[in-house]
């Protein structure tokens, strides 16, 4: 089974030598770096992180396309500064989507055969993409240096990794998150529609991502999906042996605070309480999360879930919450 998972990073990781060798080569070599090699070098590491977002945006572009396709509307997309959330449109940097460790875009969420297949035709148009940009700067068009797109391309696919289950059930679960948001309504939540995110390990952060997506909604869930709720942040707080779930944690801590679930701050002082006791270090956040409740500075939250920034400015009318990277 576990080998089964891997599968599919073992053939990018397989494509991803293979384009590396066939796409960067040649670039070096139309570079002259023998004959002028500061020159191809600083060209070449100055290229990297423009292809890096250009990357990213093939990425989001081919997502978008897809959900088109199988007819979702997007509700959420970003495009290097342009964020587009429903019908109203921002211009700034998110540096988390940027850089393609999430995914640019969100559909309004809907239970249909369609969105089953969203994730199989974007994989499918993705490698279509890749062999013919390859086939046309290479044999069409000759532009070797056009082609270093497809490795970091691939990267790309091999951060945000939408061809895992527990992945694709987190862009699905921000998808009803901002659905529920939009709509201003109660809605039906299940909780076992992402089973695979809460199966996952402490050294995974997609749990305590999907936890804090969770907690902008609960005001519009029923009582017994809070209680479940409850009951999967309770059994998350006690596997932070890791750091990647104890800063996942705080965050889900902080935001729930910060948002004034005042029937619930108890328990949230508590578990930041115990966080204290075993690192005592930790005081500055606790610091800050006073200050924050009482307005006098920005609440800190990690990259991982950055784009919350914007959705309690735009759903909640919150503008007082910085990023900690």
């Amino acid at each position: 089974m576990k080998n089964k998972r891997y599968f599919f990073d073992t053939i990018l990781i397989i494509l991803l030598l293979i384009s590396t060798i066939f796409c960067v080569s040649p670039v070096f070599i139309k570079l002259d770096i023998l004959g002028t090699p500061s020159h191809a070098i600083l060209t070449f590491v100055l290229a990297i992180p423009l292809f890096y977002i250009l990357s990213q945006c093939l990425h989001t572009l081919l997502l978008l396309v897809s959900s088109i396709f199988c007819k979702l509307r997007p509700i959420y997309f970003y495009f290097i500064f342009v964020i587009i959330i429903g019908a109203r449109k921002y211009y700034r940097i998110l540096f988390h989507q940027l850089m393609g460790f999430s995914p640019g875009v969100a559909v309004f969420y809907k239970e249909s055969q369609t969105t089953k297949n969203l994730f199989k035709f974007y994989y499918f148009l993705y490698f279509t993409t890749l062999i013919s940009y390859y086939f046309f700067f290479t044999f069409v068009y000759d532009k070797p240096l056009l082609l270093p797109l497809i490795p970091f391309s691939i990267i790309i696919a091999l951060v945000q990794k939408l061809y895992r289950i527990e992945n694709q059930q987190l862009f699905l679960l921000k998808s009803k998150v901002l659905t529920i948001l939009e709509s201003k309504k109660n809605c039906e939540f299940n909780l076992q529609d992402y089973h695979e995110i809460w199966k996952l390990q402490s050294k995974s952060e997609l749990p305590c991502v999907a936890l804090s997506y969770i907690s902008l909604i609960k005001p519009y869930l029923s009582e017994s999906v809070r209680e479940q709720i409850d009951l999967l942040e309770v059994k998350r707080f006690k596997k932070i042996n890791h750091p990647i779930s104890l800063y996942g944690m705080l965050d889900v801590i902080k935001l729930n605070l910060y948002l004034r679930h005042y029937n619930e701050k108890n328990k949230y002082e508590s578990m930041l309480n115990k966080i204290l006791e075993v690192r005592p270090d930790f005081v500055l956040i606790e610091q800050n999360i006073d200050d924050s409740l009482n307005s006098s500075q920005p609440l800190s939250l990690s990259l991982a879930i950055s784009e919350i920034q914007l959705l309690l400015e735009v759903y909640m009318g919150i503008k007082h919450v910085s990023i900690r990277r």
